[in-house]
């Protein structure tokens, strides 16, 4: 999640979603905050299941 390239924060987004687990998603919760990318702001919260 701390790639210089959206697409990838993006990606990288999804792939915390599809895994799940408590970690991963504290993980996206954690990123939340510091993302500025409306792209992978919306990866994020598709992933938490708030999209």
């Amino acid at each position: 999640m701390s790639d210089v390239a959206p697409l990838v924060r993006g990606h990288s987004a999804w792939a915390l979603g599809g895994v799940g687990s408590p970690a991963a998603l504290d993980a996206l919760h954690s990123h939340l905050g510091d993302e500025s990318d409306s792209f992978v702001l919306d990866e994020i919260g598709l992933a938490l299941g708030t999209e």
